[in-house]
């Protein structure tokens, strides 16, 4: 069996997961318009897709326990620790816990915005709403904006303000060593949940701190021939791009500036990019097994 590998990339971290690598306890199950995310077997939350892809409801079953997709990160660590989207990749790795699905995975920094986080590789969709994750109820439906939604989620219920762990990751925020928040994308609902961290962002809240953000992405390859009509059409929005980069030329970086070649290049070749897909696993029985777990009431059982 083979090892995933990591490797540091421009903007963040990269992991390449193998095909014959055993999925990890955190599973992503579909069966349209239903998902599941389970965690050893048991249910975290449900979803339900909302015709054509505008919005979901969402339904996250009690829990209060830590997920446990890291090893529990130590105090010694988090206050001389810079590099933490390579350090959360190995540890991602190391507990065999999370959903890494054979593949490339993205991990990397978010920035804080006044209408929220931000990536600094340009995947995934701008992190909202992160402050009002833990408050919101445990059944809720989200209907897209015009740039999609963005939403964070909370795989487990906020613990008390007093409890030890809470109280330990204050004094952190203070002193402005909290590790980030780990969260995780899903395409599917245009969202993203937390994986590892409900407890420091109920911290940082608490303190009024900015919680800083990691966001884990599985990446999907995607390479194509254009028909002539289409890459006449690619030619000119990347012409009309370069030349406005063109303008700028004296401010830009000289990674931006290797980028946009490389981009020039593809546009007069076969058409290549990268996309952002949550990878999950068919399962046939979910309305069942939703209709088992669920109150009769709740959205995620409507008809399809």
């Amino acid at each position: 069996m083979s090892e995933p590998r990591v490797r540091v990339v421009e903007g963040g971290v990269e992991i390449d997961v193998p095909n014959d690598h055993p999925r990890g306890a955190l599973v992503l199950q579909a069966c349209p318009p239903r998902i599941r995310l389970a965690l050893d077997g048991d249910s975290l939350a449900w979803a339900r897709v909302a015709p054509a892809g505008a919005g979901f409801s969402w339904t996250r079953l009690p829990r209060k326990a830590p997920l446990a997709i890291v090893a529990p990160i130590r105090a010694s660590v988090a206050r001389v620790m810079d590099a933490w989207p390579l350090a959360l990749a190995r540890m991602l790795v190391a507990s065999g816990r999370a959903w890494l699905a054979p593949g490339t995975w993205s991990l990397g920094s978010f920035v804080r915005r006044s209408d929220g986080y931000v990536s600094l590789d340009g995947l995934g969709s701008t992190v909202r709403g992160l402050e009002s994750a833990l408050d919101a109820p445990a059944s809720i439906d989200e209907r897209y904006r015009l740039y999609g939604s963005g939403r964070v989620l909370a795989l487990r219920e906020a613990i008390d303000r007093d409890a030890a762990r809470v109280r330990s990751w204050r004094k952190h925020a203070r002193e402005r060593t909290l590790p980030p928040i780990l969260l995780g994308w899903l395409s599917a609902l245009d969202a993203y949940v937390i994986l590892d961290g409900h407890d420091r962002l109920r911290a940082a809240l608490l303190e009024n701190v900015p919680a800083d953000v990691v966001a884990l992405v599985a990446i999907r390859e995607v390479r194509e021939r254009l028909d002539e009509e289409r890459r006449d059409a690619v030619r000119a929005s990347v012409e009309r791009r370069y030349v406005l980069a063109f303008r700028n030329e004296p401010r830009l970086s000289s990674p931006s500036r290797d980028e946009m070649n490389r981009y020039l290049t593809g546009a007069f070749d076969d058409w290549s990019y990268r996309s952002a897909a949550t990878p999950a696993r068919y399962r046939r029985d979910l309305a069942s097994l939703a209709r088992r777990e669920l109150s009769a009431d709740d959205p995620i059982l409507r008809a399809s």
